[in-house]
C-alpha cells in the first residue's frame, strides 16, 4: 500500500481519536457472519471484520446467505474469543468511505488490505470503531489471535429478525 494511504489512516485515527488506544481482553466475544465455516478457515493474510456486540451479531446474516452460491463455504455465523489480549487502535466511529474512494480506487478489497498493512504497521492486533460503529472490530491475523468458540451454519430459509 502506498504512503499516502498509511498517512491518511494516520490522521483519520489521530482527527477521529486523538491517537486512542484499548486492550480487548482474552476471551471477550465476538462475532462474524460469511463464508468462513472453522478455524482452519480463517486467513492470517486478511483483515476479519467482526462486532463486539451481541445484539449486532446477525447484522451481515442476511448478506452471507445471500451470497452463498458465490462463496465457497456455505453461510456461517462465528462465534469467536481472542486467544490473548489484543492492542487496538480506536477510530473513533469514523468512516472510510472518503478515504476508500481517494486512496483505493473505491474497491472495498484494495481498502481491507490498506487498513490491515496500517495495523501491522503500527503493532496493532485489531482497529475498533470504524464505520460509524464503535463496536465495529477489525482483526489484522485473525487465524493467530483468534478462536472459534461457536459455528452455526445460516440455514437460508429462516428469515432475519431485525
Amino acid at each position: 500500500m502506498s504512503n499516502a494511504a498509511l498517512r491518511a489512516l494516520d490522521t483519520i485515527w489521530t482527527n477521529n481519536s486523538f491517537n486512542q488506544e484499548e486492550e480487548l481482553q482474552t476471551g471477550i466475544p465476538l462475532w462474524h457472519c460469511g463464508h468462513i465455516p472453522s478455524h482452519d478457515h480463517l486467513d492470517d493474510g486478511k483483515a476479519l471484520w467482526t462486532t463486539r456486540s451481541a445484539e449486532r451479531s446477525d447484522d451481515y446474516r442476511g448478506n452471507a446467505v445471500y451470497l452463498r452460491h458465490l462463496a465457497q463455504h456455505p453461510p456461517t455465523k462465528l462465534t469467536l474469543r481472542p486467544v490473548r489480549n489484543l492492542r487496538a487502535a480506536n477510530f473513533g466511529s469514523a468512516s472510510l468511505l472518503d478515504f476508500t474512494v481517494e486512496h483505493c480506487r473505491s474497491n472495498h478489497s484494495t481498502m481491507k488490505h490498506a487498513l490491515r498493512d496500517w495495523m501491522i504497521e503500527h503493532g496493532f492486533d485489531a482497529v475498533i470503531g470504524l464505520n460509524r460503529e464503535p463496536t465495529e472490530v477489525v482483526v489484522a491475523r485473525p487465524h493467530s489471535v483468534l478462536e472459534v468458540a461457536f459455528a452455526e451454519p445460516l440455514n437460508p430459509n429462516v428469515p432475519i429478525n431485525h
